[in-house]
């Protein structure tokens, strides 16, 4: 049984311990995810939990370390399972940027599992649809007065995924979204993410600890039912932003 826990509340920028940088990146817990009994620090240690960010206009940072860029607006697979053992994928919307010409941020990210999904919007929001046997959501927002240099508080949005395990519940993937900045961490359980032969795969590479093939796309699925695969596999040893790019881009989504 999967239970999925969802946070939506103000995250704060605080002097001398940024939040988004020293802080969620590396582990510190969000006010509402400490409220709540949870523990960030294991988000720290590189053997369990693998880190995935992408940030700016905008520049990726794959599980492994591996630095990019990339520009164009369509939606990308930054998280999917290729070989199919898990029905779970993260998607980003990458659109024109509102004040820098010609370049692009993340304006939502949309997480699935099964036939429920959850999209965490630039209007700071969660828009849920569909449902899943065995997934269950929660939901909190809350608001803080703390401010710095007079700026506004900073509005994140957090899921947990955590699934049972006999007595025991298990996290698996954790989400922060910065709709302002168009700001996205990711952390996975490596050691769920690569056991029983299972295959990450996305913009975000695959937390295997090889640099060196965070870059090359790969698909399992049989051409018939992935119209990419046959590109996938063409490519995957070309070790470019683009062509991962190309290949994890969601079927229809770019603009005409």
């Amino acid at each position: 049984m999967v239970s999925l826990r969802q946070f939506v509340f103000v995250c704060v920028f605080l002097a001398g311990n940024i939040i988004i940088g020293s802080g969620t990146e590396r582990g510190k817990c969000t006010p509402t995810e400490v409220a709540h009994g949870y523990d960030c620090g294991n988000f720290n240690n590189a053997t369990l939990w693998g880190k995935c960010r992408i940030r700016g206009d905008p520049h990726f940072l794959t599980w492994d370390g591996v630095k990019y860029d990339y520009n164009a607006g369509c939606v990308y697979t930054i998280l999917g399972f290729c070989d199919d053992s898990v029905n779970l994928a993260i998607n980003v919307d990458m659109q024109l940027h509102p004040t820098r010409a010609g370049r692009y941020k993340v304006v939502s990210v949309t997480i699935a599992w099964g036939g429920a999904s959850w999209e965490l919007t630039d209007a700071k929001d969660i828009v849920s649809s569909g449902a899943e046997a065995g997934i269950s959501a929660y939901t909190e927002a809350s608001t803080s007065d703390m401010q710095v240099m007079g700026a506004k508080p900073i509005k994140c949005l957090v899921v947990r995924i955590s699934e049972n395990e006999g007595m025991k519940i298990e996290e698996r993937v954790r989400v922060v979204f910065y709709p302002e900045f168009g700001l996205v961490f990711v952390n996975i359980a490596k050691p769920w993410a690569t056991s029983d032969g299972k295959k990450v795969c996305g913009m975000c590479g695959t937390p295997n600890g090889i640099a060196s093939d965070d870059l090359k796309a790969e698909s399992n699925k049989p051409p018939e039912e992935d119209p990419l695969s046959e590109k996938r596999r063409r490519k995957r040893m070309a070790g470019d932003a683009s062509e991962i790019a190309d290949a994890w881009t969601v079927p229809g989504s770019c603009p005409l």
